[in-house]
């Protein structure tokens, strides 16, 4: 009798154990279950609205307009870091991040009162510099789409893209007055952190740093060893 009262004492513990394991499994999915259920029925209901919206509001909607608004409305409760960045954006992002993007590879500015853009700088070896494009070129059309009150950012977003895709460009040289027209084959385009450095003159070291880059420390750093 002895040996069969500790067995059972044994098997209770054991299944006692296995009894508490399953009910921490079975509320660790409920949670999970439940949360699951609420961001399904939470999109339902976001869908339900975005599409009645667009459907029997009053005036013409850009559809696309109002998701980037609802998504940045949604993220601006979060924290400052966690933004969403559209496919148009990618290659701006991967400009500021990275130093690289896809383009042309030239950099375009607008004063204030111009009509149209121009080019302050076609990057040494890069497709527009290869096409015979020249500092201070007014850029006219891009793709046959005129340029005329379009903003920097705009213009930016149009030049880059996939690469080896290509873009027709119509601009005009400032000093001749001329028009002329040239086909662009887009390519990555790398810009270096640092494009110059040197010694001035004796001790005096120079290094010029011109984006603030995932590699930017480094590239000081090898300029300053050199």
């Amino acid at each position: 009798m002895k040996f069969i009262k500790i067995h059972f004492k044994q098997t209770s513990r054991v299944l006692l154990l296995v009894m508490v394991a399953y009910l921490g499994v079975a509320t660790t999915n409920y949670k999970e279950d439940n949360k699951y259920f609420e961001i399904s029925k939470n999109i339902e209901i976001f869908t339900n609205l975005y599409k009645e919206i667009n459907t029997f509001y009053v005036d013409d909607l850009d559809p696309s307009g109002l998701m980037r608004t609802g998504i940045d409305a949604m993220l601006e409760s979060l924290d400052p870091y966690t933004n969403y960045i559209s496919e148009a954006e990618i290659e701006g992002f991967r400009m500021i991040v990275k130093g690289k993007y896809s383009g042309i590879g030239a950099s375009i500015n607008k004063l204030a009162g111009d009509e149209y853009p121009f080019v302050t700088e076609p990057y040494e070896g890069f497709p527009a510099q290869k096409a015979g494009i020249k500092a201070g070129d007014i850029l006219l059309e891009v793709d046959g789409k005129s340029t005329k009150d379009k903003t920097t950012d705009d213009i930016s977003e149009i030049l880059r893209g996939a690469p080896d895709s290509k873009i027709a460009m119509k601009l005009r040289n400032p000093t001749t007055n001329k028009e002329y027209s040239v086909s662009v084959i887009r390519q990555e385009v790398r810009i270096p952190n640092v494009p110059y450095y040197g010694m001035v003159e004796g001790n005096v070291g120079y290094i010029n740093l011109t984006t603030f880059t995932e590699q930017a420390g480094k590239n000081v750093e090898n300029a300053v060893v050199a």
